[in-house]
Formats: C-alpha cells, structure tokens, sequence
C-alpha cells in the first residue's frame, strides 16, 4: 500500500465512525436514570434537604473563616493603643538606677 491508499482509507475510516457510531449509540439500550431520579417523592426531598444544608452549613463555614482571618489581620495590622497594656515586669516597681549611696 501506498501513502495515498493509506490516507483514504484513514477518512474513509474516519467518516464511517462518524455516521455509523452515534446511530449504534441511539439504537442501545437506553441508560439507567440517576439514582436521585429513581427516589420515590419524599424521599427525594429529604436527600435533597441535606444536600442544601451541607452546602449552606459549607458556606457559613467559609465565611466565618473569612471572618475570622479578616479580625485577626486587623488586629496584627493595627495601632499600639489598641492592644492590651503589657503588664509590668519582675523588676519595673523600682525607679532606675537605684541610688547606691546609702545616705
């Protein structure tokens, strides 16, 4: 076989996977239906509430974490007059330097 032959037959090839594959696709057997579909009425409902509230309960999680990174930011970036005052030392009741004098 030559390149020639080789290269029509690819589009042959090509061109009948195109028409024949998505017609043998339609004629299968149709496929199952999801399993959400498959729930009788209720049930459905309450797997679907749960699924709302995980998403819901996931949401409120970010945004408190949002929140919180947010304050704490705040509060590295902040002024010195808004942290707590340190508290004294061991040795800050006495006034420096003591007098060594003994008057």
């Amino acid at each position: 076989m030559n390149v020639k032959t080789l290269g029509q037959m690819a589009i042959w090839i090509s061109a009948w996977a195109a028409v024949v594959l998505p017609a043998a696709a339609a004629w299968a057997d149709p496929a199952p239906q999801p399993l959400i579909k498959r729930l009788d009425g209720p049930t459905r409902a309450k797997v679907l509430a749960a699924l709302a509230g995980l998403v819901i309960l996931g949401f409120g999680m970010v945004a408190l974490a949002w929140l919180g990174a947010r304050m704490t930011q705040r509060y590295r970036n902040s002024k010195p007059y808004h942290r707590p005052t340190p508290r004294p030392g061991e040795h800050d009741w006495a006034k420096k330097p003591l007098d060594e004098s003994g008057d």
